[in-house]
């Protein structure tokens, strides 16, 4: 072979690839793209999402179930501690004593604060456990000795009663007064004293955390 024809040949290849390096390439059809995953706050755990595939939904029953156990033993610690600070609720008598029963006692002090005509502004009553008290705005004055001497009282409970005072922070800030007043006679708390002299207190001291839980300031 001449060496004219392998210059010639050399030409062409070289020329190919000249060609092949200078002409436009087609741009490639656009892939669809994948879709971002979300983005979360810097230093934010992302939800966990559990997948149950196939319809088995024994992991979750089985889960639940456990939660159920744990709240369970939570309420029955919480009531332990309960009844170890504040003694346990007596229970209603299947007969109470005269004007103890819930209507009876209402219908009782209503009847004193009207005959008597004492300004005594009941706002709840307590009765959960024996004996009804009744939640009454702490005012000035000797509302306690007038209601305790009034007739319409004294005739069903002598010339007693229980009675406890406090006060419970509003959502604003104020500090609002309220007293419970309940029948005087009648010992709910008999065997308990057996064990804690002080059980009717506790109770009383009980009962009026929980009225502080459901007061209503805003009535102020």
């Amino acid at each position: 072979m001449t060496r004219a024809v392998l210059a010639g040949i050399g030409g062409l290849i070289v020329g190919g690839l000249a060609g092949r390096m200078t002409a436009p390439q087609e741009a490639a059809p656009p892939s669809a793209a994948a879709p971002a995953a979300p983005s979360t706050r810097e230093g934010a755990r992302p939800a966990a999402t559990r997948v149950i595939t196939g319809g088995d939904c024994s992991p979750l029953e089985e889960e639940i179930s456990t939660l159920k156990r744990e709240q369970t033993f939570q309420k029955m610690a919480y009531k332990s501690l309960e009844i170890q600070a504040f003694g346990e609720a007596p229970g209603w008598p299947e007969e109470p004593l005269p004007g103890h029963a819930p209507e009876a006692f209402e219908r009782v002090l209503q009847d004193a604060i009207e005959s008597c005509e004492m300004d005594i502004d009941v706002v709840g009553m307590e009765c959960d456990e024996p004996p009804c008290l009744a939640v009454v705005r702490d005012g000035v004055g000797s509302w306690y000795s007038d209601l305790t001497n009034c007739p319409a009282w004294a005739d069903v409970y002598g010339a007693s009663g229980t009675s406890s005072t406090s006060t419970v922070t509003c959502p604003d800030g104020r500090e609002v007064a309220f007293a419970m007043v309940g029948p005087g006679n009648g010992d709910y708390h008999a065997e308990q004293k057996e064990v804690d002299p002080w059980a009717g207190l506790k109770r009383l001291q009980y009962r009026g955390e929980q009225v502080k839980l459901d007061y209503a300031c805003d009535a102020e």
